[in-house]
């Protein structure tokens, strides 16, 4: 039925509505007598009334009335209805919004019976212009009654609240991702409010920081009470009271980030930021950083690796023709103590009672005290003397803190306070010791040790070619003052005896080197270097596999990185490679094998080869000659 193909009945009958704009005039014009309603000089007085009432109400209301529940609204309902206005005036509630019947089923049997209705936000899906629309409404529903007291119809004011709801949905997502991103993110994050700096929030990076403790709701000089005598209770304070950031990098922190245990030390770059409320006034601080210790390690690992790298480059030029241990020994103690910024670093020979022990040469700093001379091993504690003659290192940092009395006297008589001390064992007895000192408590690195086991392993097998060169010297130099009287012929061939053992003495026919686990070149001898011409300093830190040993090979560099691969996930490799080197292509039996640390890890590769191209050669030479027999 519509309401605007009909023409309006007797104006007699309009007497009682208002102007009640296009409604009012479309409501004149309906022809009532098709409803149940019949015409409008015949309604009760108690809708005449309801109606003249709603079209004046700047509110959407819609008035079902009867049991079918005829509908009768005004202009901002008609706004409400969409495309449904204006077939809906006149309808029944339950055909003129057919998606929404159960809904208004329930509606009219409450209101009929007396009943109200009130729903917030309630969700709809309707048909307001041809598609389903998901809206929200506030929806209040009250019985109208007859003129005989009795429940007619149901009055409902209709308020959507669709774009509202929208919008807080809108919020609540923004904010929930707001907090997902709070909580996801990898820098630490803290909120602290009011002047106390009271935690209101703190994410899962910023709790892992400060030990996973519980700080929301506690001011920070109660939850961090570590950070007060460090003095970042007065930062907050002078960013509180100033309304002025306060940006840190690098800045050093010590957290008890587990309870009972001693504070960590930990590397923050971070930020103070003010937080102003609505009327400009600061009224907490946000908190944002990263812990960049790992990253501080790791760049400072670096940095002392290269260090190591260079020291060791710089130690072996400067000891590389020397001839005398001693004089290898007095350099080497001297570099190692300066770079380190020692106190003293000395050497000593192990008597052969296994119980004293001679301190040979020392280097000190200016203004310590030289340590040379005789020591009894056991006075300086059973821990020492079971370490060095076990083969380990012996250290200490603190020998108030880490020893007895009486060891302790005996660390002080000598004015030391932290050592490192490593043994030479050979053939399981204690031979030598080089040692390492400060005469204040020093917290030793790994790096310090690893370095002072590489110099110590370095130093020795030169002191060792050296003797047994001298050695060498001395046999020849014997031999010669022996057979002075002998024939040239057995002169000459002595002196070839004599040169032929220097060289193997003196010289491996092996090409050696040794490799971090990342296949970077560590170290590298003569023989190896010999074969492609180089010097040691011109590989160091290179990768294996892109050395000249490979990089003329067609395909090699590639094999060599996947084999140094293998080796360093703790594989042990083994076989014969043909390489294009310098002086031609040479054939090499070759190996590969790990090298274990205490923890099973592996902390070095020790490849190793030998030149077997003549042999090859050899062999083929050989079968060619077989063949040629056997063709015959």
């Amino acid at each position: 039925m519509d309401p605007a193909a009909h023409p309006a009945p007797d104006v007699s009958s309009h007497v009682f509505l208002p102007d009640g704009g296009e409604l009012g005039a479309l409501i004149r014009r309906f022809d009532w007598s098709q409803t149940t309603l019949g015409p409008l000089a015949g309604w009760p007085a108690s809708l005449k009334t309801v109606t003249a009432m709603l079209l004046l109400s700047p509110t959407p209301i819609v008035l079902l009335w009867g049991e079918r529940g005829i509908m009768i609204y005004n202009d901002a309902y008609s706004v409400f209805a969409g495309s449904r206005h204006p077939q809906l005036l006149g309808s029944e509630v339950r055909e003129g919004w057919p998606e929404v019947a159960d809904f208004n089923d329930n509606v009219m049997k409450v209101g009929l019976a007396g009943g109200t209705l009130s729903y917030k936000d309630q969700e709809l899906v309707l048909y307001r212009n041809g598609r389903p629309e998901r809206a929200w409404m506030n929806l209040d529903y009250s019985p109208v009654f007859d003129d005989q007291a009795q429940p007619a119809g149901v009055i409902a004011l209709v308020v959507e609240t669709t774009e509202r709801v929208l919008a807080e949905r809108e919020l609540q997502g923004q904010q929930a991702r707001l907090q997902q991103m709070f909580e996801q993110a990898p820098g630490l994050m803290a909120m602290l409010r009011g002047p106390e700096h009271v935690f209101e929030m703190a994410n899962p990076a910023y709790l892992r920081v400060v030990g996973e403790r519980d700080v929301i709701g506690k001011p920070v000089r109660e939850a961090l009470p570590e950070v007060e005598r460090q003095g970042f209770i007065d930062i907050l304070d002078r960013v509180y009271r100033s309304g002025t950031a306060f940006v840190g990098s690098g800045i050093r922190i010590g957290l008890q980030r587990t309870q009972g245990e001693a504070e960590e030390e930990r590397l923050l770059d971070f930020v103070f930021q003010p937080v102003a409320d609505a009327n400009g006034n600061v009224s907490g601080i946000f908190v944002e950083g990263n812990d960049v210790t790992e990253r501080a390690e790791a760049e400072q690992a670096l940095r002392e690796n290269e260090q190591r790298l260079r020291f060791l480059d710089a130690l072996a030029k400067e000891t590389a023709r020397s001839v005398d241990a001693d004089a290898i020994l007095t350099t080497t103690t001297r570099m190692l103590g300066e770079h380190l910024g020692l106190s003293s670093c000395a050497y000593a020979d192990m008597d052969p009672d296994q119980d004293g022990f001679t301190i040979r040469g020392d280097w000190a700093a200016p203004g310590c005290t030289s340590i040379i001379g005789r020591y009894r091993l056991e006075a300086f504690g059973t821990l020492a003397v079971t370490k060095l003659r076990g083969g380990e290192a012996f250290i200490v940092d603190d020998h108030c803190a880490q020893l007895p009395p009486a060891e302790a006297a005996t660390f002080q008589q000598l004015d030391i306070a932290a050592t490192i001390c490593l043994p030479l064992v050979k053939e399981g007895r204690l031979t030598a010791l080089m040692a390492i000192h400060d005469r204040k408590p020093r917290v030793w690195s790994a790096c310090e040790l690893a370095l002072l086991r590489e110099v110590t392993d370095r130093s020795w097998a030169h002191i060792e070619r050296v003797r047994s060169a001298a050695a060498v010297r001395q046999r020849e130099q014997c031999f010669l003052e022996q057979l002075e009287a002998k024939v040239a012929e057995r002169t000459a061939a002595l002196a070839r005896s004599e040169a032929n053992i220097r060289a193997v003495l003196e010289t491996s026919h092996l090409y050696k080197a040794m490799l971090a686990p990342d296949g970077s070149i560590l170290y590298v001898n003569a023989t190896a270097l010999a074969g492609i011409d180089a010097r040691f300093h011109q590989l160091a830190g290179t990768p294996f596999w892109d050395s000249p040993w490979f990089s003329a090979t067609p395909g090699m560099p590639e094999a060599m990185k996947a084999m140094t691969l293998r080796v360093a996930a703790g594989a042990t490799e083994h076989g014969t490679m043909t390489l294009n080197m310098p002086g031609g292509t040479r054939t090499f039996d070759f190996s590969m094998r790990p090298v274990l640390g205490d923890d099973g890890t592996v902390v070095a590769l020790v490849p190793e080869a030998l030149d077997i191209s003549e042999r090859v050669a050899a062999e083929q030479t050989l079968q060619q000659l077989h063949k040629m027999e056997a063709l015959g």
